[in-house]
C-alpha cells in the first residue's frame, strides 16, 4: 500500500482547543504499545535533536507519567500526565501541566486534558486526539510558534519507530 498518510491539525481558539487527526502504517496494538510504554514514548516523544526521558510511568487510571523534555545544552522542561481513564487498545484520557523533576505543580503552571482514539482498519491506524487547555494563554502559548510542525515531526519520528519494530 503506498499512500499518503493523513496528518491533520485543527485548532478551536473559542474552546482553547486542538485536534489531531494522523494515521500510521502499522496495527493499532503497535500504536498504543508507542503511546504507553515509557521505553517507546521515549524514542520518538520530541523534535530532534530534543529527547524525551520518562522518569516514571504508572499506566493505570490514576496513575501518572512524569517526564522532561530535554533539550541539547542540557535545560529540561518537566510535565506530568496523570491518566483519567484508559479503554484497553482504544481511548487513553489524561490531564497535563508542567511540574518539577518530582512531579508537583506550581500554582503557575498551565495545564490541558487530552483524550486520544485508537481505530485500526486494514492495518492502517488513526489516532484522533484532542487537547483542550485550560485557560486561553495556555492555549495560545502552546499552538504559537512551530507546535504543530514539532508535533508533525513527533509523528514521522513515531513512524519511523513503527518501521523498526515491525522488523
Amino acid at each position: 500500500m503506498n499512500r499518503e498518510l493523513a496528518f491533520d491539525w485543527r485548532v478551536n481558539k473559542e474552546t482553547r482547543t486542538e485536534y489531531y487527526t494522523r494515521e500510521f502504517a502499522a496495527k493499532a496494538s503497535l500504536v498504543w504499545d508507542a503511546f504507553t510504554k515509557a521505553d517507546l514514548i521515549d524514542r520518538w516523544y520530541a523534535p530532534r535533536p530534543v529527547v524525551s526521558n520518562t522518569k516514571e510511568m504508572d499506566f493505570t487510571v490514576g496513575g501518572r507519567r512524569l517526564y522532561a523534555i530535554s533539550i541539547p545544552g542540557g535545560k529540561e522542561f518537566w510535565s506530568v500526565e496523570k491518566y483519567t481513564a484508559i479503554t484497553l487498545k482504544t481511548d487513553i484520557q489524561y490531564k497535563s501541566a508542567f511540574s518539577d523533576k518530582d512531579g508537583n505543580v506550581s500554582s503557575d503552571s498551565f495545564g490541558s486534558e487530552s483524550h486520544l482514539v485508537f481505530t485500526d482498519t486494514n492495518g492502517i491506524t488513526t489516532l484522533k486526539k484532542t487537547v483542550q487547555y485550560t485557560s486561553l494563554e495556555a492555549f495560545e502559548r502552546m499552538i504559537g510558534g512551530n507546535h504543530q510542525d514539532g508535533m508533525a515531526e513527533c509523528f514521522n519520528n513515531l513512524d519511523e519507530l513503527l518501521i523498526d519494530l515491525n522488523k
